[in-house]
Protein backbone atom coordinates (compact mmCIF):
# COMPACT_ATOMS: atom_id res chain seq x y z
CA UNK A 1 0.00 0.00 0.00
CA UNK A 2 1.07 3.46 -0.80
CA UNK A 3 1.15 6.12 1.61
CA UNK A 4 1.31 9.82 1.58
CA UNK A 5 3.53 11.67 3.90
CA UNK A 6 1.43 14.75 6.08
CA UNK A 7 2.11 17.34 8.05
CA UNK A 8 -0.90 17.82 10.48
CA UNK A 9 -1.36 21.06 12.61
CA UNK A 10 -3.81 20.96 15.53
CA UNK A 11 -3.83 23.97 17.61
CA UNK A 12 -2.73 23.54 20.89
CA UNK A 13 -3.36 25.57 24.27
CA UNK A 14 -0.70 27.06 25.68
CA UNK A 15 -0.86 28.54 29.11
CA UNK A 16 1.89 30.94 28.68
CA UNK A 17 0.85 33.11 25.93
CA UNK A 18 -2.51 35.33 25.85
CA UNK A 19 -5.50 33.10 25.34
CA UNK A 20 -6.49 35.37 21.65
CA UNK A 21 -3.40 33.88 19.91
CA UNK A 22 -3.57 31.42 17.29
CA UNK A 23 -0.40 31.06 16.35
CA UNK A 24 0.14 27.70 19.04
CA UNK A 25 -0.17 24.37 17.49
CA UNK A 26 1.46 21.16 17.51
CA UNK A 27 2.76 19.58 14.20
CA UNK A 28 2.18 15.61 13.87
CA UNK A 29 3.85 14.04 10.51
CA UNK A 30 2.19 11.20 9.71
CA UNK A 31 1.73 8.85 6.76
CA UNK A 32 -1.39 8.07 5.61
CA UNK A 33 -4.19 6.68 2.73
CA UNK A 34 -5.30 9.66 0.25
CA UNK A 35 -8.48 7.26 -0.38
CA UNK A 36 -11.68 8.66 0.66
CA UNK A 37 -13.12 5.19 0.86
CA UNK A 38 -11.27 1.70 1.50
CA UNK A 39 -11.52 -2.04 2.47
CA UNK A 40 -13.93 -2.50 6.19
CA UNK A 41 -11.06 -3.66 7.85
CA UNK A 42 -8.60 -0.90 6.09
CA UNK A 43 -10.13 2.44 7.28
CA UNK A 44 -7.50 3.03 10.03
CA UNK A 45 -5.43 4.20 6.85
CA UNK A 46 -7.34 6.89 6.45
CA UNK A 47 -7.44 9.81 9.00
CA UNK A 48 -11.24 10.40 9.21
CA UNK A 49 -12.30 14.13 10.45
CA UNK A 50 -13.82 12.64 14.14
CA UNK A 51 -9.78 11.87 14.67
CA UNK A 52 -9.54 15.71 13.82
CA UNK A 53 -11.67 16.44 15.95
CA UNK A 54 -10.58 14.06 18.93
CA UNK A 55 -6.59 15.52 18.39
CA UNK A 56 -8.27 19.35 18.36
CA UNK A 57 -10.02 17.83 22.21
CA UNK A 58 -7.02 15.93 23.44
CA UNK A 59 -4.87 19.32 22.76
CA UNK A 60 -7.62 22.02 24.38
CA UNK A 61 -7.07 23.03 27.57
CA UNK A 62 -9.53 20.84 29.29
CA UNK A 63 -7.83 17.90 27.38
CA UNK A 64 -4.52 18.60 28.53
CA UNK A 65 -5.37 18.68 31.80
CA UNK A 66 -7.15 14.87 31.34
CA UNK A 67 -4.58 13.06 29.78
CA UNK A 68 -1.39 15.11 31.83
CA UNK A 69 0.82 13.00 33.56
CA UNK A 70 -1.86 9.84 32.67
CA UNK A 71 -1.19 6.58 30.89
CA UNK A 72 -3.15 6.64 27.43
CA UNK A 73 -4.28 4.31 25.64
CA UNK A 74 -5.77 4.47 22.14
CA UNK A 75 -7.92 1.75 20.71
CA UNK A 76 -8.76 1.26 17.18
CA UNK A 77 -6.11 3.87 16.28
CA UNK A 78 -5.51 3.84 12.70
CA UNK A 79 -2.87 6.27 11.86
CA UNK A 80 -2.27 7.54 15.03
CA UNK A 81 -3.37 10.78 15.22
CA UNK A 82 -4.98 11.21 18.83
CA UNK A 83 -2.18 8.88 20.81
CA UNK A 84 0.66 11.13 19.30
CA UNK A 85 -0.92 14.45 20.06
CA UNK A 86 -1.36 12.88 23.67
CA UNK A 87 2.02 11.52 23.70
CA UNK A 88 3.30 15.28 24.25
CA UNK A 89 1.47 15.26 27.73
CA UNK A 90 1.15 11.62 29.00
CA UNK A 91 3.52 9.48 30.94
CA UNK A 92 3.12 6.58 28.56
CA UNK A 93 0.90 5.95 25.37
CA UNK A 94 0.11 2.52 23.99
CA UNK A 95 -1.45 2.83 20.62
CA UNK A 96 -3.45 0.17 19.44
CA UNK A 97 -5.29 -1.64 16.32
CA UNK A 98 -6.62 -5.13 15.37
CA UNK A 99 -5.58 -5.30 11.75
CA UNK A 100 -1.78 -6.11 10.82
CA UNK A 101 -1.75 -4.22 7.58
CA UNK A 102 -2.58 -1.14 10.00
CA UNK A 103 -0.44 -1.95 12.84
CA UNK A 104 2.51 -1.85 10.10
CA UNK A 105 1.39 1.94 9.24
CA UNK A 106 1.05 2.57 13.01
CA UNK A 107 4.19 1.40 13.91
CA UNK A 108 6.17 4.08 11.11
CA UNK A 109 4.12 7.00 12.19
CA UNK A 110 4.84 5.75 16.44
CA UNK A 111 8.67 5.81 15.54
CA UNK A 112 8.98 8.55 13.40
CA UNK A 113 7.31 10.40 15.73
CA UNK A 114 9.89 9.59 18.40
CA UNK A 115 12.87 10.44 15.64
CA UNK A 116 11.69 13.90 15.64
CA UNK A 117 11.16 14.28 19.50
CA UNK A 118 14.86 12.47 19.91
CA UNK A 119 16.35 14.78 17.47
CA UNK A 120 14.64 18.14 19.13
CA UNK A 121 15.90 16.80 22.37
CA UNK A 122 19.68 15.73 21.04
CA UNK A 123 19.90 18.84 19.26
CA UNK A 124 17.50 21.53 19.98
CA UNK A 125 16.52 21.74 16.40
CA UNK A 126 14.21 20.11 14.07
CA UNK A 127 15.80 22.09 10.87
CA UNK A 128 16.12 18.24 8.98
CA UNK A 129 12.57 18.30 9.05
CA UNK A 130 11.70 21.67 7.36
CA UNK A 131 7.91 20.54 6.85
CA UNK A 132 7.82 20.52 10.35
CA UNK A 133 10.40 22.79 12.00
CA UNK A 134 8.47 26.20 12.39
CA UNK A 135 5.41 24.49 14.39
CA UNK A 136 7.57 22.32 16.17
CA UNK A 137 9.88 24.99 17.67
CA UNK A 138 7.07 27.60 18.65
CA UNK A 139 4.97 24.48 19.96
CA UNK A 140 7.13 22.46 21.25
CA UNK A 141 8.88 24.43 23.51
CA UNK A 142 6.11 23.69 26.54
CA UNK A 143 7.25 20.06 25.65
CA UNK A 144 10.54 19.64 24.49
CA UNK A 145 11.07 18.04 28.17
CA UNK A 146 8.85 15.54 27.70
CA UNK A 147 9.93 11.87 28.12
CA UNK A 148 6.42 10.07 26.79
CA UNK A 149 6.48 6.24 26.14
CA UNK A 150 4.84 5.24 23.21
CA UNK A 151 4.24 1.26 22.43
CA UNK A 152 1.90 0.08 19.69
CA UNK A 153 0.14 -3.20 20.15
CA UNK A 154 -2.30 -5.41 18.63
CA UNK A 155 -5.70 -5.32 20.19
CA UNK A 156 -8.94 -6.94 18.96
CA UNK A 157 -11.57 -5.84 21.66
CA UNK A 158 -12.61 -8.78 23.25
CA UNK A 159 -10.04 -10.52 23.19
CA UNK A 160 -8.39 -11.50 26.33
CA UNK A 161 -4.33 -11.85 25.62
CA UNK A 162 -4.63 -8.75 23.81
CA UNK A 163 -5.78 -6.95 26.88
CA UNK A 164 -3.46 -8.56 28.42
CA UNK A 165 -0.45 -7.30 26.38
CA UNK A 166 -1.89 -3.86 27.10
CA UNK A 167 -2.04 -3.55 30.61
CA UNK A 168 1.90 -5.20 30.71
CA UNK A 169 2.61 -1.85 29.16
CA UNK A 170 1.29 0.24 31.98
CA UNK A 171 2.26 -2.26 34.75
CA UNK A 172 0.52 -2.57 38.01
CA UNK A 173 -1.25 0.90 37.44
CA UNK A 174 -3.53 0.22 34.35
CA UNK A 175 -4.51 2.99 31.80
CA UNK A 176 -6.02 6.47 33.28
CA UNK A 177 -7.58 7.41 30.05
CA UNK A 178 -8.45 5.63 26.92
CA UNK A 179 -9.22 7.47 23.46
CA UNK A 180 -11.21 6.05 20.36
CA UNK A 181 -12.43 7.75 17.43
CA UNK A 182 -15.18 6.39 15.38
CA UNK A 183 -15.00 3.21 17.21
CA UNK A 184 -18.84 2.65 17.51
CA UNK A 185 -20.14 1.40 13.87
CA UNK A 186 -21.51 -1.96 14.38
CA UNK A 187 -24.10 -3.18 16.89
CA UNK A 188 -21.32 -6.30 16.81
CA UNK A 189 -18.27 -4.16 18.43
CA UNK A 190 -20.33 -2.45 21.56
CA UNK A 191 -19.67 -5.09 23.76
CA UNK A 192 -16.29 -6.39 23.08
CA UNK A 193 -15.55 -2.92 22.90
CA UNK A 194 -17.19 -1.21 26.07
CA UNK A 195 -15.52 -5.13 28.06
CA UNK A 196 -12.25 -4.17 26.91
CA UNK A 197 -12.43 -0.56 27.76
CA UNK A 198 -13.27 -1.24 31.57
CA UNK A 199 -10.35 -4.51 32.15
CA UNK A 200 -7.97 -1.57 30.72
CA UNK A 201 -9.25 0.81 33.15
CA UNK A 202 -10.01 -1.36 36.12
CA UNK A 203 -6.65 -0.98 37.88
CA UNK A 204 -6.07 2.87 37.35
CA UNK A 205 -5.13 4.69 40.29
CA UNK A 206 -6.50 8.18 39.42
CA UNK A 207 -9.30 7.86 42.08
CA UNK A 208 -6.71 7.59 44.75
CA UNK A 209 -4.28 9.58 43.86
CA UNK A 210 -6.07 12.85 42.10
CA UNK A 211 -9.16 14.43 43.72
CA UNK A 212 -12.08 14.51 41.83
CA UNK A 213 -10.85 12.77 38.72
CA UNK A 214 -12.00 9.20 37.82
CA UNK A 215 -10.72 6.73 34.65
CA UNK A 216 -11.82 8.01 31.61
CA UNK A 217 -13.05 6.67 27.87
CA UNK A 218 -12.38 9.89 25.59
CA UNK A 219 -14.75 8.44 22.43
CA UNK A 220 -15.27 10.82 19.26
CA UNK A 221 -18.28 10.03 18.03
CA UNK A 222 -20.37 10.00 14.36
CA UNK A 223 -23.77 10.11 14.48
CA UNK A 224 -25.05 7.63 12.44
CA UNK A 225 -27.63 5.01 13.48
CA UNK A 226 -29.70 6.36 16.71
CA UNK A 227 -30.56 2.57 17.65
CA UNK A 228 -26.29 1.63 17.51
CA UNK A 229 -25.24 4.68 19.76
CA UNK A 230 -28.71 3.61 22.20
CA UNK A 231 -27.29 0.26 22.66
CA UNK A 232 -23.76 1.67 23.42
CA UNK A 233 -24.63 4.20 25.60
CA UNK A 234 -27.14 2.28 27.97
CA UNK A 235 -24.51 -0.64 28.07
CA UNK A 236 -21.93 1.44 29.08
CA UNK A 237 -24.12 2.66 31.50
CA UNK A 238 -24.96 -0.93 32.94
CA UNK A 239 -21.40 -1.50 33.16
CA UNK A 240 -20.19 1.51 35.26
CA UNK A 241 -19.47 3.98 33.50
CA UNK A 242 -20.98 8.08 33.51
CA UNK A 243 -21.30 9.57 29.87
CA UNK A 244 -21.35 13.24 29.27
CA UNK A 245 -21.11 15.04 26.00
CA UNK A 246 -18.23 17.57 26.08
CA UNK A 247 -19.50 21.00 24.57
CA UNK A 248 -17.72 22.35 21.50
CA UNK A 249 -17.00 25.78 23.28
CA UNK A 250 -14.60 23.95 25.42
CA UNK A 251 -12.32 23.01 23.00
CA UNK A 252 -12.96 25.01 19.76
CA UNK A 253 -12.38 28.20 19.22
CA UNK A 254 -15.76 30.13 19.29
CA UNK A 255 -17.44 26.24 19.25
CA UNK A 256 -16.85 26.20 15.30
CA UNK A 257 -15.82 22.97 14.26
CA UNK A 258 -13.35 22.88 11.67
CA UNK A 259 -13.52 22.15 8.46
CA UNK A 260 -10.99 18.63 8.53
CA UNK A 261 -13.71 17.72 11.44
CA UNK A 262 -16.51 17.59 9.65
CA UNK A 263 -18.04 13.93 8.27
CA UNK A 264 -18.61 13.59 5.22
CA UNK A 265 -21.91 14.07 4.46
CA UNK A 266 -23.02 16.21 6.89
CA UNK A 267 -22.97 13.89 9.82
CA UNK A 268 -22.57 15.28 13.37
CA UNK A 269 -19.33 14.68 14.90
CA UNK A 270 -19.23 15.20 18.52
CA UNK A 271 -16.73 13.86 21.96
CA UNK A 272 -18.21 12.15 24.67
CA UNK A 273 -16.43 11.58 28.13
CA UNK A 274 -17.32 8.63 29.86
CA UNK A 275 -16.15 7.71 33.31
CA UNK A 276 -15.79 4.46 35.52
CA UNK A 277 -17.61 5.79 38.54
CA UNK A 278 -19.47 2.59 39.55
CA UNK A 279 -16.49 -0.20 40.05
CA UNK A 280 -19.06 -2.99 42.29
CA UNK A 281 -19.13 -5.48 39.62
CA UNK A 282 -15.38 -6.45 38.22
CA UNK A 283 -14.65 -6.78 34.56
CA UNK A 284 -15.38 -10.37 33.19
CA UNK A 285 -12.40 -10.39 31.26
CA UNK A 286 -9.77 -9.87 34.04
CA UNK A 287 -11.92 -12.74 35.71
CA UNK A 288 -12.00 -15.79 33.83
CA UNK A 289 -9.98 -16.51 30.20
CA UNK A 290 -12.82 -15.35 27.64
CA UNK A 291 -13.26 -13.68 24.04
CA UNK A 292 -15.92 -11.15 24.10
CA UNK A 293 -17.81 -11.22 20.49
CA UNK A 294 -16.77 -14.31 18.52
CA UNK A 295 -20.68 -15.33 18.32
CA UNK A 296 -21.45 -12.12 15.94
CA UNK A 297 -22.68 -13.52 12.89
CA UNK A 298 -21.18 -9.86 11.41
CA UNK A 299 -17.74 -10.00 13.36
CA UNK A 300 -15.89 -10.50 10.17
CA UNK A 301 -17.25 -6.80 9.31
CA UNK A 302 -15.89 -5.05 12.86
CA UNK A 303 -13.98 -2.02 12.55
CA UNK A 304 -11.23 -2.83 14.89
Amino acid sequence: KAYSSNCIRIPCFNSSIPAESTSECLAIKLLRSESATTDHDLTGQIIWPVSYLLAHYIASEHGQSLVNNMNVCELGAGCGLPGLVASHFAKKVALSDGNDVVLDLLRDNAQNHELVRERKHRTGNTEQDPEIHNEFETASKLFETSKCRISVQKCVWGDRSHLLSIRDVFGCQGADVIVGADVVQWPSVVEPLLHTVKALLWDSKVEKEVAGKYPTFVLGIVKRATSISNQFFELARNMGFTSSKIPAELYLKYGVVPDECKEYGGRITEIYELTLTDRSVPPVMLERDVIIGETYENVLATPY
